[in-house]
This record gives structure tokens, sequence and C-alpha cells, in this order.
């Protein structure tokens, strides 16, 4: 059986699951939702190791838990920010290009992903909080950063920690998560779950990751400005998993932010795109 045949056998079971469960045990329904929404995808694609060479592996500690750090180089700290189910060697191609720069790179596993700890809900499951507590735990034991460069689901959790205090003078967005409430309601048709149960199934990935959908909602962020001015988004125009318009929504609100539209690169090729590094370089120097 291929892939995709696979891929189809198990949506059907979803639909017809979630069909007789939303009509018989509908809380049921929507804690099974809950819990697939927040189970960590698998795909090889956010396993990749693009990490031109190990570098100082460090441990930090986030409330008991450990989350495993990775650094490079020497001088103003970079932040790079992996993307939900990715871990840190996918994130670090971007490294060799910031270190020769004079910057000293930090990257990390959230909690759930890669090397660190399993978090709060166990292996394999996490959340869009817990990715946020983990990128402001690495914040605290490494401090200001020159700038920050997230990916996807990293976009909104480093926009969120600057939000929170932390002082940061640059961000580069690569292919930033579109608003994580209408992907919601689009996953909870997708799988067949009575739409009755739709807000029920919002609210519990709300109590999931103790904090409102909308808190990563990346656009009104930084539309009043409090984010920093020089801000530069990379998206690509075949990325299958956020649309172009996402990042034209975000560059079109937020004062100052500039786009770079790459072509035919997707949602994870474009971290190991040499004109992308090069972007990505750029946008950090200034």
């Amino acid at each position: 059986m291929t892939k995709s045949a696979r891929k189809a056998l198990v949506v059907a079971w979803l639909r017809t699951y979630f069909r007789v469960a939303s009509r018989f045990a509908p809380e049921a329904a929507v804690r099974k939702a809950v819990d697939i929404w927040c189970t960590l995808p698998t795909n090889t694609g956010r396993r990749k190791d693009n990490r031109h060479e190990p570098g100082e592996r460090v441990e930090v500690d986030a409330g008991g838990r450990t989350i495993v750090a990775e650094t490079w180089g020497t001088g103003p700290v970079v932040y790079l920010a992996h993307g939900w189910g990715g871990w840190r060697g996918q994130v670090s191609s971007f490294a060799p290009e910031l270190v020769a720069a004079g910057f000293r790179v930090v990257t990390f596993d959230c909690l759930s992903h890669g090397d660190s700890d399993a978090g709060e809900h166990g292996p394999a499951r996490s959340s869009g909080g817990e990715m946020i507590e983990s990128f402001q735990a690495v914040y605290e034991r490494f401090g200001p950063a020159h700038a920050v460069v997230g990916h996807s689901m990293g976009c909104a959790s480093a926009c969120r920690v600057i939000l929170h205090g932390a002082q940061v003078g640059r961000l580069c967005l690569v292919s930033p998560n579109p608003d994580m409430a209408e992907i919601g309601r689009r996953f909870s048709r997708q799988v067949g779950l009575a739409p009755g149960l739709e807000e029920a199934f919002l609210e519990g990935c709300e109590r999931w990751a103790h904090r409102s959908m909308h808190d990563f909602d990346i656009a009104p962020m930084g539309a009043t400005g409090t984010l920093p001015a020089a801000t530069v988004i990379i998206h690509d125009d075949a990325d299958k998993e956020v649309p172009l318009a996402v990042a034209q929504q975000i560059a079109d609100t937020w004062p100052g932010a500039t786009l770079v539209t790459t072509h035919g690169l997707g949602h994870h090729r474009i971290l190991i795109d040499p004109d992308v590094i090069a972007e990505v370089a750029k946008a950090v120097v200034g």
C-alpha cells in the first residue's frame, strides 16, 4: 500500500469515528480531536539534520524539565526557533553564515521536540503555549538578542516571547504560521467532527495550551508596531502547509516589514536554499 493510500485510509477511518462519536459520545469525540491536534507530526522533513557541524550542547532547566540547546560562535546572540514538530537541527542551516558574520547562534529543541524532555502532556504531544514557554526558558538562560529567526510555528513563539519583554533588535520570519483558530476549524471539518462541537474543540485546544488560540496569530502582534521594525518575512509561493497569502497579510499589516518571496521551495526546503540562507543573514546583519 502506498503512503498516500495509507493516509487516505486513516482519514476515512477518522471521519467515520468522529461522525459516530459526535452523535453518541460528543465529549469523547472532542477529547480525541484535541489529542490528535496536539500530537506532533512525524514526517521526515521536520527531522532533517541541517547542521554543518555539531555545536556546544547546553542543557536548560524549564521548571524541572530539560531543554537541549546548541550554540555556535561568539558575539551578539541570534536565536533560531524551529516550528511545530521540528527540532534545532532543522533550522541550524542558518548558523554558519551567522557565525561568520560575528554572531553567537543559539538554537534549541522545544519540550517534547528533538532531544528535549517530554512536556506536560507526555512524549510526542505539545502545544503552542509550551513552545513559547520553552523559548522563554532559553531566553532567560542566554539573554537579549541581536536577532531572532523563526520558522513556521517558531515565528509565533518568537513574537510572543518578544511581546513578553524579551529584548530583540531584529526579526526574520521564515514561512510564518497562519491564524490558529482558522486552521483549527478547518481541522475539525476535515476529521468529520460535528459542526456543533467545533467551539468545544477550540476551547479544548486552549485549555491544553493554557492560552487563547489568538495568542498565536502573527499579523495582529506586529500591527501595533511593538515588535522589531526591522522585520523580514521570507515565504515560498509553493508552500503547501501555509499559503503565501499569510505572509502577505503580515507584511501588509506590520509597519516597516519586508516580504521576500521564493519560488518552488515549499515549507521545509526553504531552510536549506543558499539564496534563502543569504537573505536570512542579510536580514540579521542589517
